[in-house]
């Protein structure tokens, strides 16, 4: 687990910003060589340069082996780090990403707002994580057995604990029907059975260093941050899913 001073947590929020409902990567065997002013995403950069993994930019200029990308929307503390403070990196073909600007079926990059998230495999493989260290995204239920359980922090998780334990990014694959209705499950389809793990309102976290708060006080301000985001904004987010909640007696 990266500590706390790890250039590598200041990655972790990259993508919500100017994700879309659909964008996704475009495989790394199917990418052609960017063209001027195309989106793309750096990976698996490593020394100095391992914080600017997952960001996206526009591409500036296309040499023979290699892409100058812009790194304007890199924080500031990220640019600073930098020894020449530049708002533009050259990096090897081999380390960038092409973006899709529409990936059927692919819900945006986000995390959770609970506590932690339990998640068995699902019926299809189709969840999608990011490796913080390196941004390059994975199919990590591939990796799991039909019995296992996927078991990651949310945002308050993350905030709590002074982001030692980072929020997963991930993005869900879904089979439905037509986008902006609901889908009933049909032979073939993902069915994903999560659950969420919330605190009462009123229970008290008390995370070292920072002043304790109430779990109603600590999800209102995660949810202020997340508003923010532009895919918080779209009415069709999640329109394609089929909910079933319990409410612990039995309706």
């Amino acid at each position: 687990m990266p500590s706390d001073a790890s250039p590598t947590m200041r990655c972790i929020h990259y993508d919500r910003p100017g994700e879309s409902r659909g964008q996704g990567d475009v495989a790394k065997q199917a990418s052609r060589p960017p063209i001027v002013g195309a989106t793309v995403r750096i990976v698996g950069l490593e020394g100095v340069d391992t914080a600017l993994n997952g960001l996206k930019g526009s591409v500036l200029a296309v040499e023979s082996n290699s892409v100058v990308v812009s790194t304007a929307a890199a924080p500031e503390a990220v640019v600073r780090d930098r020894v020449d403070r530049s708002r533009s990196i050259g990096v090897p073909l081999g380390n960038v990403r092409m973006i899709s600007p529409s990936t059927p079926g692919m819900y945006p990059a986000h995390t959770d707002s609970s506590l932690v998230t339990v998640a068995p495999r699902s019926s299809a493989a189709g969840l999608e994580a990011k490796d913080l260290r390196t941004g390059e995204w994975f199919n990590i239920e591939d990796a799991m057995e039909p019995d296992e359980c996927l078991v990651f922090v949310g945002d308050p998780m993350d905030y709590a604990s002074g982001h030692r334990y980072p929020a997963l990014m991930h993005r869900p694959a879904v089979c439905s029907g037509r986008s902006g209705q609901a889908a009933l499950p049909q032979e073939g389809a993902r069915i994903s059975t999560p659950f969420f793990l919330y605190p009462r309102g009123e229970a008290v976290l008390a995370p070292i260093g920072l002043p304790p708060l109430v779990f109603d006080d600590l999800n209102g301000n995660v949810h202020g941050c997340r508003d923010r985001f532009p895919w918080k904004n779209q009415s069709c987010y999640y329109s394609d899913l089929v909910y079933s909640e319990v409410d612990g007696k039995g309706t």
